[in-house]
């Protein structure tokens, strides 16, 4: 199966919801491309760029909510 590769500028600005989506894609085709015995390697290497995008944003949400936390008081 063949991944078409995302530009980093634009999962920046990709909705969460998205990139979910996407991730689940991505692991289902790596266990099928497994399956078939077939290279998983771009798909895992694109896999990565999603999931570190998903830390970054969790991350930063953690950030902001423990700076509201602080504020507030």
């Amino acid at each position: 199966m063949e991944i078409r590769q995302i530009h980093v500028d634009r999962l920046e600005t990709m909705p969460e919801e998205e990139i979910n989506g996407r991730s689940r894609s991505m692991h289902g085709a790596i266990h099928r491309a497994r399956q078939d015995k077939q290279n998983t390697q771009d798909i895992e290497i694109e896999l990565c760029y999603f999931q570190r995008e998903l830390e970054v944003r969790n991350h930063r949400r953690r950030a902001h909510q423990e700076w509201i936390r602080q504020f507030r008081r």
